[in-house]
């Protein structure tokens, strides 16, 4: 028989295999409730996000959770399970909308992390985390999404291919951009799919963070495979992968014992695919994504010391540690200042921009190792002595050819007929061929898989920035405004934009995006001298024509704002979005026809523009143009099967109990209110307030919602105006926080119609919100001791603290603490308080009584812990800490910092009255890692201080011999270059002080030069304070013998000394210098 007809035969047989397969095969999707033990969160801060922290503040208005326990109690749960025959996924709409987990049925593995409790700790920007799964993180790059552990909107769905979906999605309250995701099971695969989709609906550039965090079971076995040359860190820095500088293969999970959690994002080819595989088991996980929707690829691993595994029990009772690995659609999720001095920058999503992307998650089977994975299979290919071992792992139906070319000659063909998770394995032998320079190519297919020993898929693009490069050119500014902008903090981004045209005055781009930040600010008027200044050198920029629309429409110049619209659609990145508001103000004018235009428009430039599908669906309706207006709908939640508006237009065109319950029941997650707020003022801004007040009216009591009532209906009927105005001054302000600046005039009005310490708080929040501190600070302080909120006080000093405005911030806080005493964050403001004013005895008198009220309030302890400490009684405050059962937040240490700090002190205090047996227990103490306290000992802590300390207390005791080894391990430390730019940088003196004593002068002048220029380095490119931090030129001066300058230096860092730290290692190097002489 001929190979052709051999072949014909074959595929004849594989259909009717395929055809026999394929109408068996199904997939199921079902809504259960399912007992979980949960260790659940509690405890809202009603503190706006801006009395909090910096971090938090960018999240605003959202708030975080401050109450976690170690008790846990059964909870249901919502779970969607979708099954074929072979894999199971479920889906956690109640935890973010995550996957919780993943089973190939064959075996019963995991190739998804599955955490059978739910144990939230404090991981998250809100704080609550719990591990496992696949979570969806869209927005600031700043952790994980704030809707990690909250109830999102989600719908269930049977798809016409027999496939079936979970969608999950939501409003991001700080860039009211929409997310949504669908997580598909196809009937006849063994892999699911995330199909996500992020939507900018806003004329602003929003942060643009999309990174889906997968979970995998941590073992000694489990090796990973990306592929790739280089990982880049958090800050940009670069380093060899697999194989590091120290010659260790990364690849390996228990290689990575050693130094801190790694995120190692792996670049340096162009590849779709990553995965691991657990060689005890001969089973995998992988990962595939075309590289256009998510080039980066991201490993994140605990660290092996305690310092890590404490948490596989703090989040999970016996499933095990994980690690994650990560797909995004940047190269690497870049820190504030990671794009200071790399390639790495942050990215904005720009105005109505939307973003999609498709990936495959499957398991992988008996193959030893991946070379390649698709959503055909994964595919292995090994060289043992004179053999080639194939494997492959299929995840789909495979009938086609399998080829092996060496050296550009076909030496082996074999017609393949494999179904999802058959195993695949075949020896090749290459005795017959060359030895030397051997090519070799494996291809299943068309490249389905494709395995090749060349380097094809190297990249070279660029890893770092050169030190050639100007470091305050106006470019650079610039760029750093754009990652700030990012990274929302505006404030900031402003300060660099205004460095740019300070250097070069002509800067459109900056002069666009000073604009744009006085638009996020309110100030409109001045927005327009910026853009204006851009104009005067080139009339068609898209991006400040654009912006001039968006001014000049939020001005009520409604033509002035179509014509500089109509300019910008001349440039792409602008033309949609211009569009659509272009049809939203013909809208407004009830010129339907016209708006619907311009609507379609949007569309042809931008298929995924929401908006401008909601617009048009409405002024379908608007014109009863009924099969329009549907097909419009259709095609919309073919794209958003999530969207509010269409059920809305729905139920508009058809008002019957069954549409209103559709709309209504689809709207589950976290923040219903701002949902329904959200959808009402889309209307208002396309002149269809009837519309508006309709959707307000079906929506939960909420202070805004009335107050938009109230608004909307002034014309219509003054008596239902002052019902929903009442009913908005009456309700809690209870976790209101007002952040839309749509609501100003709203609240305005509402003080003139009748006045409120809630109009009064609220304008406040909004103006604290945009960084108008002196208007908020009015607001604020108009309403003297009126409100009877304790919250109110608390914001009320954090607010005042950043301003110059006369107001008794002290005053404030007993207020709160005398209106809700029962409330422990009453006392620990107070706490707060005393301690940033110095003043310890007080604080050690309201902590001592906080911690008799609230004895098992971690953080209370904690205050007590350091006012103890900074009142000197440093044996009490140890004992307060072993008392404490603290759930930490990921990477806080300020329990053992002050557990460390109370025994240093302790220890030095006993030198000073010779009592050097006590002395060298305390320091041995210091070195401990109690665990209660929410940390354990990592690798190579930074012991300089201790040892140099005990090494002083061991000579006053004549053990020389004590003092040579503990020198000894301060030098072995000393002389790793990295362990220089580690922990305190004054410990750097011990370094070189010992180097010196033990005639290693020349080294240590070398480590200091290599530590200086690394320092300049940091403070020349904005990456830190480098070297112009006091503690760096001390030790500088200090080492250089300029002592009048070094004391100079000490007196400030001394002024700044918060907890005593450095007046620690001072008086430690006095006791020194003091035996010396």
């Amino acid at each position: 028989m001929t190979f052709k007809k051999e072949k014909l035969l074959w595929l004849m047989l594989t259909a009717s295999l395929l055809l026999t397969s394929n109408l068996k095969a199904q997939s199921t999707i079902n809504e259960t409730v399912e007992s979980i033990l949960t260790y659940p969160y509690s405890d809202p801060n009603m503190i706006p996000a801006m009395g909090i922290d910096q971090n938090m503040a960018r999240f605003y208005p959202y708030y975080p959770f401050d109450g976690y326990t170690s008790q846990g109690e059964n909870k249901d749960w919502k779970i969607v399970e979708m099954e074929n025959p072979y894999i199971q996924v479920k889906v956690l709409p109640e935890v973010g909308g995550k996957v919780m987990g993943a089973n190939e049925k064959s075996t019963g593995e995991e190739f998804v992390y599955l955490n059978h409790v739910m144990k939230f700790r404090a991981i998250g920007v809100r704080g609550p985390w719990t591990s496992g799964g696949i979570e969806h993180n869209f927005g600031l790059d700043l952790g994980h999404a704030p809707w990690t552990a909250a109830t999102v909107d989600y719908l269930t769905k049977r798809n016409q291919d027999g496939s079936v979906s979970c969608f999950v999605g939501g409003l991001d309250l700080a860039s009211r951009s929409q997310w949504r995701v669908e997580i598909r099971l196809p009937k006849d695969k063994a892999y699911f799919e995330t199909r996500s989709l992020l939507y900018n609906p806003t004329p602003l550039h929003h942060a643009y963070l999309s990174w889906e965090n997968a979970a995998y079971k941590a073992t000694d076995d489990l090796q990973f495979f990306f592929p790739g040359t280089h990982h880049v860190d958090h800050n940009g820095g670069v380093d060899p992968w697999p194989i590091d500088n120290d010659g260790r293969d990364l690849s390996y999970y228990k290689n990575n014992n050693f130094g801190s959690a790694k995120s190692y994002h792996v670049m340096g080819t162009h590849t779709n695919w990553y995965g691991g595989y657990w060689h005890d088991k001969s089973f995998g996980f992988g990962h595939w994504a075309p590289y256009e929707d998510a080039p980066g690829k991201k490993l994140w691993i605990w660290p092996l010391s305690r310092s890590g595994a404490i948490w596989e029990d703090l989040l999970t009772d016996n499933d095990g540690q994980y690690i994650e690995a990560q797909s995004g659609v940047k190269f690497n999720q870049a820190g504030e200042r990671g794009g200071y001095h790399s390639p790495f920058n942050q990215l904005s999503l720009a105005p109505f921009y939307t973003e999609t992307k498709t990936e495959y998650w499957f398991p992988v089977k008996g193959t030893d190792g991946m070379v390649d994975a698709t959503p055909y299979g994964t595919l292995n290919v090994v060289q043992e002595e004179d053999n080639l071992i194939i494997t492959i792992s299929p995840i789909s139906d495979i009938r086609d050819s399998l080829k092996v070319v060496v050296n550009n000659e076909l030496i082996y063909e074999d017609l393949l007929v494999l179904r999802p998770m058959q195993d695949y394995r075949k020896a090749i032998s290459l005795s017959h061929t060359s030895n030397f320079d051997r090519s070799l190519v494996v291809t299943v297919g068309n490249d389905k898989l494709r395995y090749t020993n060349d380097n094809e898929k190297v990249i070279d693009r660029p890893l770092i920035s050169t030190d050639e490069n100007s470091h305050d050119s106006a470019e650079r500014m610039f760029r750093l405004g754009e990652d700030e902008n990012a990274m929302r903090d505006f404030a900031s981004a402003m300060n660099f934009y205004e460095k740019c045209i300070s250097l070069e005055s002509t800067h459109s781009d900056a002069l666009s995006r000073i604009a744009e930040l006085y638009y996020r600010k309110g100030n409109y008027t001045e927005g327009l001298k910026y853009v204006k200044r851009v104009l005067e050198n080139n009339t068609y920029d898209g991006g400040a024509n654009y912006m001039l629309g968006v001014l000049e429409q939020s001005l009520g110049n409604r033509e002035k704002a179509i014509e500089a619209f109509s300019v910008s659609t001349r440039t792409m990145e602008y033309r949609s979005g211009a569009y659509a508001q272009m049809a939203s103000i013909k809208m407004q004018y009830q010129d339907f026809q016209s708006a619907a235009n311009y609507a379609r428009k949007a569309i042809d430039y931008n298929r995924y523009n929401l908006m401008a599908y909601e617009l048009l669906a409405s002024c379908y309706r608007k014109m009863d143009s009924y099969e329009e207006a549907k097909k419009t709908l259709d095609d919309l939640v073919q794209i958003d099967p999530l969207n509010h508006y269409a059920n809305f237009e729905n139920f508009s065109w058809n008002p019957t109990a069954d549409n209103l319950l559709v709309f209504k029941s689809a709207i589950r997650n976290e923040f219903p209110q701002e949902t329904y707020l959200e959808l009402a003022l889309q209307y208002v801004k396309s002149g269809l307030e009837p519309e508006a007040i309709k959707v307000l009216e079906q929506a939960p009591e909420y202070p805004m919602v009335s107050y938009w009532l109230a608004y909307l209906t002034k014309d219509i009927s003054k008596v239902k105006s002052r019902e929903y105005l009442d009913m908005a001054i009456n309700l809690s302000p209870y976790l209101v926080f007002p952040f839309r600046l749509e609501s100003m005039p709203v609240l305005q009005w509402a003080q003139s119609q009748q006045v409120s310490w809630k109009n009064e708080y609220y304008l406040g929040l909004l103006y604290w919100g945009i960084l108008d501190l002196e208007k908020a600070s009015e607001h604020f302080l108009a309403v003297g001791e009126e409100p009877d909120y304790a919250p109110f006080y608390i914001a009320r000093n954090k607010l005042l603290q950043k301003t110059s405005t006369t107001g008794n911030t002290l005053a404030d806080l007993k207020k709160a603490n005398q209106i809700s005493p029962l409330q422990w964050r009453t006392w620990h403001a107070l706490n707060d308080y005393y301690e940033s004013n110095s003043l310890f005895e007080l604080g050690v008198k309201n902590a001592k009584k906080a911690y008799r009220a609230f004895p098992e309030n971690p953080i209370i302890g904690m205050d007590y812990a350091k006012s103890l400490l900074l009142a000197n009684s440093y044996d009490q405050s140890v004992e307060v800490l072993d008392k404490i059962h603290f759930l930490p937040q990921e990477g806080a240490r300020a329990g053992h910092d002050i557990f460390v700090l109370a025994h240093l002190s302790n220890a030095v205090k006993k030198i000073k009255h010779s009592k050097y047996s006590d002395a060298i227990r305390n320091l041995g103490s210091a070195k401990l890692w109690p665990e209660n306290l929410g940390t354990g000992e990592p690798y190579d802590p930074d012991y300089r201080l201790h040892d140099y300390i005990t090494a002083y207390a061991e000579a006053k005791l004549g053990n020389q011999d004590r003092v040579n080894q503990l020198e000894s391990i301060v030098t072995k430390y000393s002389v790793i270059s990295d362990n220089w730019n580690k922990g305190n940088p004054l410990n750097n003196y011990i370094s070189a002080l010992l180097l010196k004593k033990g005639g290693q002068k020349p080294h240590a002048d070398a480590l200091m030069d290599v530590w200086k220029v690394k320092q300049d380095s940091i403070q020349k490119w904005d990456l830190g304070a480098g070297s112009s931090s006091s503690e760096v030129k001390w030790v500088l001066a200090k080492y250089a013998g300029q002592e009048k300058k070094a004391e100079d230096l000490k007196n400030k860092i001394l002024a700044n000394d918060k907890f005593g730290l450095s007046k620690l290692f001072f008086e430690a190097i006095m006791l020194y210098e003091r035996s010396e002489d």
